[in-house]
């Protein structure tokens, strides 16, 4: 067996380079030869290894949703210049630096401020897309010593260290409270020891967390923190995934997703995806924070279909568990055991499910949807069975280059969730991580329209301007589960208004712009308005305000080999 595996991979380490030479790569010419053996032919002539995957090689370290090239990623993804799913992330920056790679090549054939955008993100990931171009090389120029590596005793593979920082600083101005300065600093640390192994740890400090409600740590003179993301990262063939602390989103919203989203903290557990080409499966299981005494569990699974390069449909599970002295459950943390959630919801936990679409209807448009299910009654028996749906629903469309203005962007989005959504009667159930929602970011209870539009004038600024009218009903998911139906009986019925209450109309305008005078640094200026009828939920209050800040963004990585053995 290690023998026929050592011969398939020899075969693919000679005929790999001109397999990639087909994709006519503009990053592979004029490379600087290295003496030292590229990790990436380890990857190839291991037993274990898996050929299709090119961005082994490259750092597996995902992009948090705050980063500047998350944003710039989106527009071109939207513009339709480089292909990434965005209904499953986050991304790595070696996903980035494969399609940006791959898109470098058409330069010439996309608009002024594509082309733009898209030396800004090589600038960005020079190191990844460097090691792309070494490991392609390098296997090329590796063939004609292969026969001396199968027979050495071992390989010196080098340790890719990473370093860096995220900092941040706000200079706000608000209607009634003043002046005032925030800070937010992230530390990077990351290592790849192997060449489908990468760690990464991702300390945060932040300002804003003293106070923050959601916020249960310890602060050191106005300055809060915790550990944003740590995790290990592995590939094998067609399987990868992480086990730590990361982010996860699912759905095609721009501004937000219904069952898994990354508006509470990463959650903390074990993710894996196993590529079949065009189907994805993901499953996930998850401790999420203890809270009322209660340990707090979350298992995901979902599947995703891509038809033709401009369709993705997908479906998903999750079940939320809880128990005082509740572990990790089998039944609940089997991969192929699928649809079974919804068998156990309300005796074992509370299970969600949800569908959700995305269609590139042309190049430059793009059309989505998620539909959210946490309960619907069917039968009419008792008054338990009055409950009304517990669904949530979201669209959203976006248009760049609009009647062939180049360089703009619309974005339409609007959502809407029942109250009782995320909620459950049993409280350690809830649908929430450190006390924020892990869906939508208005949790339940709401209906929310979203305006807005980008554009993008040259590389360096990107500017726009959004509205956005709410709609907010007085339950919460923090709230007791609402049982007012039980005391109806079935042939009174029972029915509430949507959203219910005294309704909280909220009206947000706002202005921003971006403008980034070198790689590492980045500023950043919004300005906001905001009017609120029904304030505070009670019936005919208004109030309103405004609000400007200036951001400072420092954001600086430095990469280095050091030799492992």
């Amino acid at each position: 067996m290690l023998i026929n595996s050592l011969k398939v991979s020899l075969y693919w380490s000679l005929t790999f380079p001109s397999m990639v030479s087909r994709l006519n790569l503009p990053v592979i010419s004029g490379l600087h030869r290295q003496s030292t053996i590229s990790a990436l032919l380890i990857l190839f002539l291991s037993p274990c290894s898996h050929i299709t995957l090119a961005g082994e090689a490259v750092p597996d370290e995902t992009v948090p949703p705050y980063h500047w090239i998350t944003k710039v990623a989106i527009l071109l993804v939207d513009a339709g210049v480089i292909d990434l799913d965005l209904s499953s992330r986050p991304f790595t920056r070696g996903e980035l630096a494969i399609t940006v790679a791959k898109a470098a090549n058409y330069k010439h054939s996309t608009s002024t401020y594509a082309s733009c955008l898209l030396t800004k993100l090589e600038g960005e990931l020079k190191s990844e897309i460097e090691e792309l171009k070494s490991s392609y090389e390098s296997v090329e120029r590796e063939k004609q010593v292969v026969g001396k590596i199968l027979n050495a005793k071992g390989f010196d593979t080098p340790w890719l260290w990473r370093a860096g920082a995220y900092l941040s600083t706000d200079f706000t101005v608000k209607d009634e409270d003043g002046f005032d300065i925030e800070g937010i600093a992230v530390s990077k640390v990351g290592v790849r020891p192997l060449p489908a192994v990468y760690a990464y740890n991702g300390s945060r400090f932040d300002s804003y967390l003293s106070s923050d409600t959601s916020y249960e740590g310890k602060a050191w003179g106005g300055m809060a923190g915790y550990v944003e993301q740590a995790y290990l990262t592995l590939r094998y063939k067609r399987l990868s995934g992480w086990i730590g602390r990361n982010w996860l989103r699912f759905g095609p919203g721009r501004t937000g997703a219904l069952l898994l989203s990354d508006n509470s903290r990463p959650f903390t557990g074990i993710h894996l995806a196993l590529d079949m080409n065009p189907v994805i499966y993901r499953w996930g299981a998850f401790e999420l924070d203890k809270r009322w005494d209660l340990n707090r569990y979350m298992s995901v699974h979902r599947l995703e279909w891509k038809i033709g390069g401009n369709i993705s449909i997908a479906v998903s599970e999750m079940m939320i568990y809880a128990g005082a002295a509740r572990s990790w459950e089998l039944k609940l943390l089997n991969p192929i055991a699928v649809w079974q959630f919804e068998q156990y919801a309300e005796t074992e936990g509370n299970g969600i499910f949800s569908a959700d679409l995305s269609w590139r209807a042309v190049r430059n448009l793009t059309i989505g949807a998620e539909f959210m299910v946490d309960d619907i009654q069917i039968e009419k028996e008792t008054s338990k069975d009055l409950e009304p749906n517990e669904i949530g629903g979201l669209i959203t469309a976006v248009w760049s280059d609009p009647v062939g203005i180049p360089g703009s962007r619309w974005t339409f989005e609007a959502a809407a969730i029942t109250q009782r959504t995320y909620n459950s009667l049993h409280t350690g159930e809830k649908g929430l991580h450190y006390l924020r929602p892990i869906g939508w970011r208005g949790g339940n209870d709401v209906i929310d329209w979203y305006l807005r539009w980008d554009h993008v004038p040259e590389s360096r600024v990107i500017a726009g301007w959004d509205i956005e009218y709410e709609c907010k009903g007085e339950n919460r998911i923090s709230a007791p589960f609402d049982t007012t139906y039980r005391s109806h009986t079935v042939e009174e019925g029972y029915s509430e208004p949507f959203p219910t209450g005294t309704v909280r109309r909220t009206l947000r305008i706002g202005i921003d712009g971006m403008y980034q005078p070198r790689p590492q640094t980045l500023i950043e200026l919004r300005a906001s308005r905001w009017f609120a009828k029904n304030a505070a939920h009670i019936d005919g209050l208004k109030d309103d305000g405004w609000l400007v800040r200036l951001r400072l963004v420092l954001n600086v990585d430095a990469s280095r080999y050091v030799k492992g053995r």
